[in-house]
């Protein structure tokens, strides 16, 4: 796959057909070429894809375009009740030998392909009256910091100081891919994110250690070009570091770590650090629109207690000279008093994520 190049597809159908404005990836151009589409219709398909390429990101321009290439290549796109009926019986496609099979398409899926659809009626003055389904969203899995630290353990400089980072601020890869120079205050250490998928537009001041991280690294980046690499290549090496983990640790559950659980992990430690188990709190740090969404990936955390968390736990002896300052020094790295005993005060802080 790496090896194929998009400038040797020929982007033409037939002598009635015009070439197609753009060429889908490599992943995807198996299915978006199979069937040839007359003028009337690729015409109406560039009214949607034209406006949509500036207003989307890459991957979502990508995904879109999948999609409405799917509805065209089985269905007449001008013919909403066809369409409907499409979506609405759909199953999935085996990867193998890009068959049907008579497993259903999830809900979610389904809106996907109605959201799609909608827009592309709404681009070429189409009636379609889009039907409404319920979506059921998995519960959130929220990794462990053993797990994260372990894969992140085998990551080079340049990788690990980028999942720290997402581990850190609940930052997507196509997010992270977007940031561009000026976003990035290295003073304030401090990170400003344009939200795709839904997400709204924030900014994160980073933790010390992750700022001198973030500083090295762009130090040893090309400052030619953007800060971070492509959401592709933070994918692949993910994966990569997840396999040598598993083979280092011996641990198969790391298996069931995606890279895009960094974000639920990012989600839990601000739960039950910064955000104080405040819902809406939550809601900002993972720029959420919706409070509804935010509950959804609270289901995970309400299992869990403050016996699973990690402290460190510090003492100062009560009635010496330099009790005042020890514990002025304790409040100020984050610790928090808990209780007072045996002439002595107690103060604990949660660990945070430490990347070997």
């Amino acid at each position: 796959m790496c090896g194929e190049n998009k400038a040797s597809f020929k982007w033409t159908n037939n002598e009635n057909s015009e070439p197609y404005l753009f060429g889908p990836s490599n992943r995807q151009h198996q299915l978006t070429l199979q069937k040839p589409r007359n003028q009337r219709t690729q015409q109406a398909i560039n009214n949607m894809l034209i406006p949509l390429r500036k207003a989307k990101t890459y991957q979502q321009f990508q995904n879109e375009q999948y999609r409405l290439y799917t509805l065209a290549d089985e269905t007449d796109l001008f013919n909403p009740n066809q369409v409907t009926t499409f979506i609405l019986t759909l199953t999935k496609l085996n990867p193998k030998n890009r068959q049907r099979t008579n497993e259903p398409l999830s809900n979610g899926y389904k809106k996907c392909l109605l959201q799609t659809y909608y827009t592309f009626c709404s681009c070429n003055q189409i009636p379609f009256d889009r039907p409404k389904l319920r979506a059921t969203f998995p519960v959130p899995i929220i990794p462990t910091r053993e797990q994260i630290q372990k894969i992140v353990s085998m990551a080079t400089w340049k990788y690990a100081t980028i999942f720290t980072i997402m581990a850190e601020t609940a930052i997507e890869p196509q997010e992270l891919t977007n940031i561009p120079h000026s976003h990035i205050n290295l003073d304030k250490g401090e990170i400003s994110v344009m939200g795709t998928k839904h997400h709204a537009n924030g900014n994160y001041i980073l933790k010390p250690k992750t700022a001198e991280m973030l500083r090295q690294y762009l130090q040893r980046r090309n400052p030619n070009k953007p800060p971070f690499p492509i959401s592709k290549s933070i994918q692949l090496s993910w994966q990569r570091c997840r396999r040598s983990a598993v083979k280092k640790y011996c641990d198969p559950e790391l298996r069931k770590v995606p890279l895009k659980n960094l974000r639920n992990f990012a989600g839990a430690e601000y739960y039950y650090g910064a955000g104080n188990k405040d819902m809406v709190a939550v809601q900002r740090f993972m720029r959420h629109y919706r409070i509804s969404t935010t509950q959804q990936y609270l289901q995970n955390l309400k299992i869990r207690t403050e016996d699973h968390d990690q402290y460190i736990t510090r003492t100062v002896q009560l009635g010496q000279q330099d009790t005042k300052q020890q514990i002025q020094d304790l409040l100020d790295n984050g610790f928090t008093y808990i209780l007072t005993a045996d002439n002595h005060a107690y103060f604990r802080k949660r660990k945070q994520l430490q990347i070997t």
